[in-house]
């Protein structure tokens, strides 16, 4: 899908450790107009190439659907340009803990789990990070978790950057 690796493309000029795995769910309507389209996995990490993905699907034409709306998916697996040092999700739990008030902020009452990923500068500062929610009308508290996460500050890590993937639940 061209509109799709455009997408990766410019995600990956800006984060050369982009890669992981995403699948986009779509529902489809009857005159073959996308009513919406989100990431139900993704370990992509970069909410900005999320959206680009997500915008690219909406906009396309699709295949009118036989007796009535369709659902579609499709997944995808994109290795980086440069591998991350992997962090076990672990670490994250201090982070999560310190950020508990904004995290039930984010998640206003959207039951679920979301996945998040993101990637560390070797300084510990949060390069970017992605949500994958646990559905398509909770997409807005995903966006709302990966801004959080963009603002936290981890510990170093080492001679490269690293990426985690980790649950909020």
């Amino acid at each position: 899908q061209p509109d799709v690796m455009a997408c990766i493309d410019a995600g990956a000029k800006r984060i050369k450790e982009l890669g992981g795995r995403f699948v986009v769910s779509l529902r489809i309507a009857k005159n073959g107009n996308a009513r919406w389209a989100y990431l139900s996995e993704s370990t992509l990490g970069d909410s900005s190439t999320e959206k680009c993905i997500t915008s690219a699907m909406m906009e396309r034409g699709w295949p009118k659907p036989l007796g009535g709306e369709g659902l579609a998916s499709r997944a995808f697996d994109i290795d980086p340009t440069r591998a991350p040092a992997e962090w076990d999700p672990k670490r994250m739990r201090t982070a999560l803990t310190l950020a508990s008030a904004r995290v039930a902020k984010c998640r206003r009452g959207v039951e679920g789990g979301f996945v998040a990923t993101a990637y560390v500068h070797t300084s510990g500062r949060v390069l970017a990070a992605g949500v994958a929610p646990p559905d398509a009308e909770s997409q807005e508290a995903a966006d709302c978790l990966a801004e959080a996460i963009s603002g936290w500050r981890l510990g170093p890590t080492g001679r490269r950057p690293a990426k985690v993937t980790f649950a909020i639940d």
